[in-house]
């Protein structure tokens, strides 16, 4: 069993490495007219970058990963891209006055937040693939930051967010139901006046974060599986953190990687607790995590004259660097070429599907016939190693995957011959 696991990890390793890309998208110089939005497609094994698009506006808001299709919003603008192909596929005019951030919805549907200069109705709601506007949901101040749980909405509402300022106070959040469009409940911390900054939500769903950087403290709400929601808490930190968009953090497992005091750190998810107040040293204008080779991708500007693009390690050490055009705003890694079958046993396959894939929290493993007799269910990581096992199995298998940092699995069926293989993403 040693040798077949070990032909499977050096197998994931090389198609995991040539799947992996990076999307950078550049605002262009501030005050530079003929500078538009760019957007580009970084490749990491042939160190080479390719334009696919431009925007005719300035200044990136959110860029947003979807299997193979990217959005971005851009000040007025969206705009929806094939990653795959490289080519745009949908464009809208904003219809509030400036875009913030974007979050995926039930029933297809692309969420997109309006920052500043109007006094309600700050939430729209269009159609992922046309993007088609369907409605708008009447949230009263401008947002900053929203996440979506369960089909619930929860933004950031703040006394100073009518207008794109840093000096938040009197925060709390809002949840609405995204399919009803109404308001359910406003949560604010008993006790704290302070700002309500970027939400995060808990690969496990069960909890709400916001990292608020001018308190320098996290609150959190807790969501019991089957219960009510705790009493907000507020938990505070002798850091300096400098969250100020979907740029400027990633998750990976139960670890937030956050731009903190001079550079990126980490935050334990589970017990709220600093694990590195510095890990890159380095002053970050964006970056991600790429979990699977365990690297940062950082990009640097002073939206000006200067601008860069580098790679570091989980330890963070500068690795190598990459181009990138005038200001890099929004940096996301991806992966290309996520589904299909990995065949262990390259002569035959034994008939399972596995959904939804991509996943997040959970997966389902149906078997198209009947499953031979001691066979085992096994995940495996890129690195050939067993992070999941079932044994009597039934045809249609259930598992929980929302402990699973980001990144490529293969789903394995082991008969008491053979192996048999699909490729797996967690998102």
């Amino acid at each position: 069993m040693k040798k077949i696991t070990f032909s499977i990890a050096l197998s994931v390793i090389t198609l995991a490495s040539i799947a992996q890309n990076v999307l950078v998208v550049n605002g262009g110089r501030f005050g530079n007219n003929a500078e538009n939005v760019s957007v580009d497609i970084y490749d990491t094994q042939t160190k080479t970058s390719a334009n696919i698009d431009s925007i005719g506006t300035q200044s990136v808001q959110d860029l947003l990963i979807d299997g193979r299709y990217a959005y971005v919003a851009a000040q007025d603008s969206v705009v929806k891209y094939d990653i795959a192909l490289q080519i745009r596929v949908a464009a809208i005019k904003f219809d509030g006055v400036s875009t913030r951030q974007m979050v995926l919805a039930p029933n297809n549907e692309l969420v997109i937040a309006n920052w500043y200069g109007k006094s309600s109705y700050n939430v729209y709601i269009y159609d992922q693939t046309t993007l088609a506007l369907k409605d708008s949901i009447n949230i009263l101040g401008g947002i900053k930051s929203m996440v979506e749980n369960n089909g619930v909405l929860y933004v950031n509402q703040n006394s100073s967010t009518g207008a794109p300022n840093y000096s938040d106070t009197l925060g709390s959040v809002v949840a609405a139901d995204i399919a009803t469009r109404s308001i359910l409940i406003n949560y604010s911390v008993p006790g704290y006046t302070g700002d309500i900054g970027e939400l995060i939500v808990h690969p496990n769903g069960l909890s709400l974060y916001s990292i608020n950087n001018v308190s320098n403290s996290i609150n959190e709400v807790i969501f019991p599986a089957g219960g009510l929601p705790s009493i907000p808490t507020n938990t505070s930190f002798n850091q300096n953190f400098k969250v100020t968009s979907k740029s400027l953090y990633s998750i990976s497992g139960d670890t937030a990687f956050s731009a903190m005091n001079q550079g990126i750190g980490s935050i334990d998810l589970n017990t709220l607790t600093i694990l590195d107040s510095i890990i890159v040293d380095t002053v970050v204008t964006a970056f991600d995590y790429d979990s699977i080779n365990a690297n940062f991708y950082v990009t640097q500007t002073d939206f000006f004259s200067y601008t860069s693009g580098r790679v570091y390690d989980r330890f963070g050490s500068y690795v190598e660097a990459f181009a990138t055009a005038s200001s890099p705003e929004a940096i996301k890694v991806y992966y290309h070429q996520v589904t299909g079958l990995f065949e262990v046993n390259p002569k035959r396959e034994f008939s399972f599907g596995v959904y939804p894939n991509p996943a997040r929290e959970n997966i389902t493993v149906e078997f198209k016939k009947e499953i031979p007799l001691n066979s085992t269910l096994m995940i495996f990581n890129v690195n050939g190693q067993k992070v999941k096992e079932f044994t009597n199995l039934n045809s249609i298998q259930t598992i929980n995957i929302s402990d699973l940092p980001k990144g490529i699995y293969f789903v394995t069926l082991a008969t008491a011959e053979e192996l048999f293989s699909k490729k797996l993403i967690v998102e």
